[in-house]
């Protein structure tokens, strides 16, 4: 076991307060995936969203985007961007997620795609809708979780949520492409073939995913999102 991996296990040991295992050998990827595969369960679908109109979802959506704006003390400016995104994203809440069932929110940093990925869960969860909102690192991190701890219960753990996420309702996944591919491309895969919902913020354009992941994970994507580019500045460097 390395320092790395030690310090790990001392930390989730201290965290659950479990001791811990006699030394395990650390697994592959593929032998958790393929004992995931084992006893993974389909889990409920998404009751349907309460019946709003296009005008309601858009001042739900709308008051949620300047909610998170003013949360970060920035000030709220409507512009030709932030019209052309909101139509954008209003009409896939309204209904185009049944035929796009992935939201992909690309763009460079600090143009507004995470403030929108927010704004946006604010809106499904005001629409009745179920949302699971992580970042990629976090699936990076259940992977390693799995991958090394000696300690049953947490590797336990990890694996129940790490299983959870091929198919709850609705998936929000925030620096989609940050995380390490072999622990997130799994989630991605299995969500694809349950056609469930799932929301993107990114800097990755499509030809990035083919060269960071595969050809087959990209081609999903391709099948399955509706697009939103965020075309503005860094709203970190403005002052």
């Amino acid at each position: 076991m390395t320092e790395e991996q030690k310090k790990i296990q001392d930390s989730l040991a201290a965290k659950y307060g479990v001791p811990p295992e006699t030394k395990k050998d650390e697994r592959s990827i593929s032998d958790i995936i393929n004992d995931l595969k084992k006893n993974y369960s389909q889990r409920p679908s998404q009751p349907e969203p309460k019946d709003l109109t296009e005008a309601d979802i858009t001042q739900i959506y709308v008051t949620e985007y300047k909610n998170q704006v003013a949360y970060r003390n920035k000030k709220f400016v409507v512009t030709e961007e932030f019209e052309s995104e909101t139509s954008q994203i209003v009409a896939w809440l309204a209904g185009g997620y049944l035929e796009n069932r992935w939201l992909y929110l690309q763009g460079k940093c600090g143009n507004g795609k995470s403030t929108a990925q927010k704004a946006i869960c604010a809106t499904l969860a005001k629409m009745g809708m179920t949302i699971t909102a992580k970042s990629d690192m976090d699936l990076s991190l259940l992977g390693q979780t799995m991958q090394q701890s000696t300690i049953q219960q947490v590797r336990q753990r990890a694996e129940n949520e790490y299983t959870s996420l091929f198919a709850v309702p609705i998936f929000s996944i925030d620096d989609f492409g940050v995380g390490n591919e072999k622990f997130t491309s799994e989630v991605y895969l299995r969500r694809y073939e349950n056609q469930s919902i799932t929301i993107f913020s990114t800097n990755l354009d499509f030809g990035e995913i083919e060269k960071t992941y595969s050809s087959r994970l990209a081609d999903r994507f391709y099948e399955m999102s509706e697009v939103v580019r965020f075309w503005g500045d860094s709203y970190r460097r403005m002052k």
